[in-house]
């Protein structure tokens, strides 16, 4: 099985942020996200050092057969910067907007007609700085979309948006 090491590196590095209490000099073995992830040993041991290369994490209080990391100063940076963007509402409601659109276009492309825009939720395009986009974002990135005619939908008296969705066609050039 190959290991995606770069989409892991995120959630490892909050993880260890969460786990230290964002202090660089405590460190923590990641055994416990290895295997929470379906890492062997081996495999965590390759994820650190992906994350030491990039700078976001440092083995220096690492121990001699558990694999262990602490924030590096720029990894505790990269994490409050995306905290700070994952808490930005407009960055959040442009996110929904494209993640949407985007996962209509490959559900139009797929032969799925209107497909229940909540839907959208189990894919990765509802994800935003590694964090779900919630229902009511969904939401009001369909009636935005709507309201602009890139989509068309079947909408109830309980959401902004549709239920169900579906991309419009390509304006003529």
């Amino acid at each position: 099985m190959a290991i995606d090491f770069v989409a892991l590196h995120e959630p490892l590095v909050e993880w260890v942020h969460e786990q230290t209490a964002a202090d660089a000099t405590e460190y923590v073995t990641i055994t416990a996200f290895g295997e929470l992830h379906g890492l062997d040993e081996e495999q965590s041991f390759r994820l650190l050092l992906t994350c030491k290369g990039w700078g976001l994490l440092s083995d220096r209080y690492a121990t001699m057969g558990d694999p262990a990391a602490n924030l590096t100063p720029r990894g505790l940076q990269w994490v409050q910067e995306r905290q700070r963007r994952r808490a930005d509402p407009r960055a959040r409601s442009a996110a929904a907007r494209k993640g949407l659109l985007t996962w209509l276009w490959e559900q139009k492309n797929d032969g799925v007609g209107y497909p229940s825009v909540e839907s959208v939720l189990q894919s990765p395009h509802s994800l935003f700085e590694g964090e779900r986009l919630t229902p009511d974002e969904i939401d009001r990135a369909g009636a935005y979309l709507l309201s602009k005619a890139l989509i068309t939908g079947i909408k109830t008296g309980q959401t902004e948006g549709p239920v169900r969705a579906e991309i419009t066609e390509a304006p003529p050039s």
